[in-house]
């Protein structure tokens, strides 16, 4: 049943019951959120913002708020952010994420726009966020679908459309249960998505053709196919790596990845001895468990902030451990091969271009269900490369090693693919435009 034919009772009902729903939630994971918030400084920091006591806009222009749910979709929206402040210098762009880690990158990537904590969806507190930040459209990267400020826009006529749209296969079937309960996708005015096998899910939802377009993937606009030498140069010194040494990166792992490459590690030594590894795992606060791994396996590990306090490069077998955000892109670019995490494990991968546009050799393991399209984009170009298990993962690297040549074929072949699917920000920037020129 459509928003439409229900009855504006039906509809209240049914947002009393969600918020009741979301209540019991936050009043059952709140010993949980207590014990994170103790631990982590920026989680603490965010629930004034969650709560809708964030920032208030000033002045009275008009208003672009873009949201993404964390760095991914923050890194995504990269371009297609500063190419709408230029495009429409006439309104103020405000910028949103869920996660702490997502918020201080906005704040990093967009100095010049007013950067908020997404809040939480009750009623109370989305109708609060949205007298303070005022805006006459939002922007939802992705696909986020939150009832009450959808139902809370359209109370207020702000459009709502989504750009860089993605529906996976195992999100499909809850979104179609959602769509039985709240009409939610029909309150979206546009949907700008990543490919037709995600536009074809939507029109099984109930969109409508006419609101629904392939666009393209924002992030491959994003993907940088060479970073400044100064930078590349001042970060192989933090490393300790001499101008000829080999670097493993294993990008974004999970609990049960990093053991296989420290396991591997003397083997990938006696290959090509100057051999580093540096272990970037996805989520930072998981650095302290891989730290203790690293040790417990009997080899020395260095903390790049540490490393960087010290000021002096860290000790010459010790593997390497990124406890920053937003640095893993520089240390792609100095691998000799790269191996991006979440794909050994049942976790369904994480994003391989990046280093393929990088010209790294790039590998990933068969869990890659979220990226297929980038997987079959660099298998279809030889640009990536798929290790089946730890063996496949040793023997692999050991070829790159000593072979480097091999290596940089490699890279090149998936810097090419990437190089051959851009433009989704310019299409996805012309339906915002369209919008905003029709209101």
């Amino acid at each position: 049943m459509s928003a439409a034919r229900r009855s504006p009772l039906v509809l209240f009902l049914l947002h009393a019951l969600y918020d009741g729903l979301f209540l019991l939630f936050l009043l059952f994971a709140a010993p949980w959120f207590a014990l994170r918030a103790l631990r982590d400084r920026g989680l603490r920091e965010s629930l004034g913002g969650r709560f809708g006591a964030g920032p208030r806009r000033a002045g009275a222009r008009p208003c672009i708020w873009v949201h993404g749910v964390s760095v991914g979709e923050i890194k995504a929206a990269r371009l297609l952010v500063t190419q709408l402040a230029a495009a429409r210098p006439d309104h103020d762009l405000v910028v949103s994420s869920t996660t702490s880690a997502g918020f201080a990158l906005a704040k990093r990537l967009f100095p010049e726009q007013l950067v908020v904590q997404f809040p939480l969806d009750l009623r109370w507190i989305v109708r609060r966020v949205l007298d303070r930040v005022r805006p006459d459209l939002i922007v939802l990267v992705e696909l986020e679908i939150w009832p009450n400020l959808m139902a809370e826009a359209q109370r207020r006529s702000i459009p709502v459309v989504i750009v860089n749209g993605r529906v996976s296969a195992r999100s499909f079937k809850g979104y179609r249960l959602l769509s039985r309960l709240l009409p939610q996708f029909e309150l979206i005015r546009r949907y700008a998505v990543q490919s037709e096998e995600y536009a074809e899910r939507l029109r099984a939802l109930g969109v409508p053709d006419a609101q629904v377009e392939v666009t393209g993937n924002l992030k491959y606009d994003t993907l940088r196919t060479e970073l400044p030498e100064a930078q590349l140069v001042a970060t192989r010194a933090l490393l300790g790596l001499a101008a000829d040494a080999p670097l493993i990166v294993a990008g974004s792992t999970h609990a049960g990845e990093e053991e296989l490459f420290v396991q591997e590690l003397a083997a990938w030594e006696r290959a090509a001895p100057a051999t580093r590894l540096l272990i970037a795992p996805r989520h930072v606060e998981r650095v302290g468990e891989v730290v203790r791994t690293i040790e417990r396996m009997g080899r020395q590990a260095a903390r790049l902030t540490e490393v960087r306090a010290r000021g002096a490069p860290p000790p010459a077998h010790a593997v390497l451990v990124a406890d920053t955000i937003g640095e893993l892109e520089t240390f792609y670019a100095l691998a000799r091969v790269a191996f991006v995490g979440g794909s050994l494990v049942e976790r369904g991968g994480h994003n391989m271009l990046e280093p393929a546009a990088l010209g790294v050799a790039t590998l990933y393991g068969p869990s890659t269900e979220n990226f297929r399209a980038e997987v079959a984009l660099l298998a279809e170009r030889g640009g990536g490369e798929v290790v089946a298990e730890r063996g496949a993962l040793a023997a692999a690297i050991s070829r790159y090693l000593v072979d480097p040549a091999a290596a940089r074929a490699q890279g090149e072949r998936g810097r090419a693919a990437v190089a051959a699917i851009r433009g989704g920000t310019a299409r996805s920037l012309d339906v915002l435009l369209s919008l905003l020129s029709t209101g």
